[in-house]
């Protein structure tokens, strides 16, 4: 009797293998232990409690400096803030003469922008301003580099040189503009006058010259410690990767800009932020050589003008007009600097 097709096919399937002992129990294993267990609550709740504190810390650390903005910046220039859009006018009435203070909206600030900047004054003062800056990435910072990376090699004389140069940032700033008024006005004239027969002005009540010896004088009171920073930086060097290089030649100048400047370019960086930030409000000590006359000697900056206006504010009542004119280089410096930071740290030296 021929079989039905169903009982072929029934037939003609293997039957399936029985697994292997090791795989058997493996599966046993498997089985046996289930589905994977969810995380515990308490694990949870610490994750949870782990980040809260995270969040708060640095909701902390952020205040701190945000604290010291507000209170430091905002809260003690408020008033200063107001009074550019303010104006103040004379009243005189049967009390007498009394000061009286009106918003007037932006007409202080464009009063500032038309009349100010463009005056001969601030014209001169923006001049030297700008040179001084220059004068300082382009002049002081490669030679204080140069005489840090001679007292870190630790050269002749360089002990020396690392207590003459920071002598000045020790005495009293007035006592250093003393001495060197005496210098640049009494003695240089005559030893002039011993050489050739004739006495000169003093450099600092020549027109020609009075900027210079400012910008001098600038120069020599911060050249040390700006040069003692540098010196840090570089001490902060591993010095395996010194040995390194000079095992590969580089020694000297070489090993200076190949190592030394790329590993301490942070702290230029920072210097140079630094010299571009203050170019509004720096006035080189020019109020302490000249009182509220530098002008007449063409020896004014951006800082010098905004401070020797509030000498004379009770009179001419110039407190608005200071106050829209820090608020105009404000908003013209605080992009420049930011401009300048990302610009160094794109395009400047890096470790690697």
């Amino acid at each position: 009797m021929k079989e039905p097709l169903w009982q072929r096919e029934a037939d003609a399937v293997p039957e399936a293998a029985e697994p292997s002992p090791a795989v058997a129990e493996t599966q046993g294993d498997y089985l046996s232990a289930g589905p994977p267990e969810a995380p515990a609550r308490g694990e949870k709740k610490q994750k949870k409690q782990s980040k809260a504190g995270a969040r708060i810390f640095y909701w902390v650390m952020f205040a701190l400096p945000l604290a010291q903005f507000l209170l430091c910046y905002v809260a003690v220039n408020f008033n200063s803030i107001l009074l550019a859009f303010k104006e103040t006018f004379v009243v005189r009435d049967a009390q007498g003469v009394q000061y009286v203070s009106e918003f007037v909206g932006f007409d202080t600030i464009w009063r500032f922008l038309s009349v100010e900047l463009t005056s001969k004054v601030y014209t001169v003062a923006v001049k030297n301003s700008v040179i001084y800056l220059v004068f300082s990435i382009a002049v002081v910072i490669p030679v204080g580099l140069i005489f840090s990376y001679y007292i870190f090699k630790k050269y002749r004389f360089a002990e020396f040189y690392r207590v003459f140069l920071f002598l000045p940032s020790v005495i009293c700033s007035l006592i250093m503009v003393i001495f060197y008024s005496y210098l640049v006005d009494l003695s240089i004239p005559e030893f002039w006058q011993m050489l050739t027969g004739t006495r000169p002005e003093g450099l600092l009540t020549t027109k020609a010259t009075a900027f210079g010896a400012l910008v001098f004088f600038s120069f020599w009171f911060s050249f040390g410690p700006s040069s003692l920073v540098y010196v840090n930086a570089m001490s902060q060097i591993d010095p395996s990767v010194l040995e390194a290089a000079e095992l590969d030649g580089a020694v000297g100048l070489r090993q200076f800009r190949s190592v030394v400047l790329p590993m301490i370019f942070p702290s230029i960086t920072s210097y140079i932020i630094i010299c571009v930030a203050q170019v509004a409000v720096n006035q080189l000590n020019g109020f302490s050589f000249y009182g509220t006359g530098a002008s007449d000697y063409e020896a004014q900056t951006l800082g010098y003008n905004l401070f020797a206006v509030l000498q004379g504010a009770e009179q001419n009542r110039s407190y608005s007009i200071a106050a829209a004119g820090g608020i105009v280089l404000t908003l013209i410096v605080a992009p420049l600097t930011f401009l300048v930071r990302w610009l160094l740290e794109k395009f400047g030296p890096s470790e690697d």
